[in-house]
């Protein structure tokens, strides 16, 4: 259970650290950078549980977009 646990917080880490790059290749402002590393890390932990739970990795990449989507409004 605590490999599984860490496994997710692992791989939705490297989710945000990619969220940010990409951020900063598009020239977002600093502020934000943060704000995006969590929408990445949150996007990762959704993708990668629908993942565990045997979803097809495309409904589970569908789900994961929309939650960054749902969540980037309020963020904003």
């Amino acid at each position: 259970m605590i490999t599984i646990l860490l496994n997710l917080l692992d791989v939705s880490l490297w989710a945000g650290i990619a969220a940010v790059g990409f951020g900063i290749l598009f020239n977002i402002p600093r502020k934000a950078i943060f704000t995006v590393f969590l929408l990445g890390f949150g996007a990762g932990i959704v993708k990668f549980v629908l993942l565990d739970l045997n979803v097809n990795i495309i409904l589970a990449s569908l789900l994961a977009a929309s939650f960054v989507g749902i969540i980037s409004v309020p963020m904003a």
